[in-house]
């Protein structure tokens, strides 16, 4: 747990981390004034909730950061951020990520996103889960705008979890409050396997 770190020009290369809840493979839980640039992370992350190839559970500011990564984790996976709180803003940033997981509320960059903007981010994922997945952003709880976002690779979810889950290239769901806006932004997925693809 990091609370309100300033990161400059870090890396993670090769390893494992695992763990249970808020497990990334850059920093498990960063507060709200976390600001972190240009940080690279490489490694294999195995988690159960909220799990993300570079930050588990929080936010702030992520700047210019790449991930590339293997992630298994149950609920709320993203290859960037498993969940992503208030006010979240992830700029120039991507993820490359093979997931292997079995619940829902998962994104090639963010698993489940409370509220802030992505700009200019790529995602390139092989998505495997059930239910509620997005080629950027799992699910959306309260307002997200992306711009210029870039999601591509292949999403199977099997929506066994509920029968209404959603499934989609760029966002999976808003479930509750959720408000989305989306510009100048591609979604080029092998396919979309799903109940309700969006």
């Amino acid at each position: 747990r990091v609370e309100s770190p300033h990161i400059i020009n870090c890396s993670v290369i090769d390893g494992t981390v695992e763990g249970n809840e808020q497990v990334g493979g850059f920093i498990g839980f960063a507060s709200s004034g976390s600001q972190i640039l240009h940080c690279i992370s490489n490694v294999t992350v195995i988690g159960d909730f909220s799990v993300g190839g570079f930050i588990g559970d929080g936010g702030g500011i992520i700047h210019s950061c790449t991930v590339t990564s293997s992630i298994t984790g149950s609920n709320v996976v993203g290859g960037l951020i498993g969940y992503a709180g208030e006010n979240v803003q992830i700029t120039s940033s991507s993820a490359v990520s093979n997931f292997e997981f079995s619940e829902p509320w998962t994104g090639g960059l963010v698993g489940r996103f409370d509220s802030g903007n992505i700009t200019d981010c790529y995602a390139g994922s092989i998505l495997s889960a059930n239910g509620d997945v997005g080629g950027i952003v799992g699910d959306v709880y309260h307002s997200v705008n992306i711009t210029n976002g870039y999601s591509i690779g292949l999403i199977t979810a099997e929506n066994s979890y509920r029968l209404d889950s959603e499934n989609g290239g760029i966002v999976g769901s808003s479930r509750t409050e959720g408000n989305i806006t989306i510009t100048n932004s591609v979604a080029l997925m092998q396919s979309v396997d799903g109940s309700s693809p969006t």
